[in-house]
């Protein structure tokens, strides 16, 4: 929260895979195998921000409309929100953990309509640099590592690998590590920080500005 966000350098990576990965129609379509969800969808989605990325940099309400019609479908928010608390989900109050919830799903939507905004242009140059490794997996399993490599324009290969759960909802991504470095272990320890100088609450209040800010 304080300071430079440490995953600003990812995101191009990031919403590179997101965006493919992001679309609820296509999850019907091959609930059996997360990597063929994602890679089923590739095409189509790269389709879309190519006819729509200058619309999406002229108005970020456009963009906040495809995230919440095409990205949220896929996102465990209260998973992610338990696993950044950590320790702190235990000891908070339902209220605090609603709260908690509410807000930070806020933040992360705010941070997905930014770097759509601001790397469309990156994501759709890399399209045709995204390979999709074979993973182990078998029909059945409720839990895999879908992993995305995307060679960037400077020539070296970036790996990211989506985290995903399956319930009664379909698939779900609770965790998403880019070079190595997992977003949940990030922020945990960024809000840990701050929860040990002002506590949860003051986190929250922060968490709820910032969201009002972005508005």
């Amino acid at each position: 929260m304080t300071g430079r966000d440490p995953w600003a350098g990812a995101w191009r990576m990031l919403w590179a895979g997101a965006l493919l990965l992001l679309n609820p129609a296509a999850q019907a379509a091959t609930p059996e195998s997360p990597r063929a969800l994602v890679m089923g969808v590739t095409d189509q989605m790269l389709t879309a921000l190519k006819v729509s990325g200058d619309d999406i940099k002229r108005n970020p309400a456009l963009a906040r409309r495809l995230v919440e019609n095409r990205v949220l479908h896929m996102i465990d928010f209260p998973r992610i929100a338990r696993g950044v608390l950590g320790k702190h989900w235990r000891r908070a109050g339902p209220e605090q953990r609603e709260r908690f919830t509410r807000e930070f799903t806020e933040f992360l939507i705010n941070i997905y309509v930014t770097a759509m905004v601001t790397y469309v242009d990156d994501i759709v140059s890399v399209s045709d640099d995204i390979h999709f490794p074979a993973i182990h997996w078998s029909p059945g399993q409720t839990r895999a590592k879908v992993r995305m490599v995307v060679r960037l324009k400077a020539g070296a290969p970036a790996e990211v690998v989506y985290r995903m759960n399956r319930d009664a909802r379909g698939w779900k991504i609770y965790d998403v590590t880019v070079l190595g470095v997992s977003f949940t272990a990030t922020y945990r320890q960024n809000f840990s920080a701050e929860i040990a100088r002002g506590g949860l609450d003051a986190l929250i209040t922060r968490l709820a500005a910032r969201n009002r800010h972005n508005q």
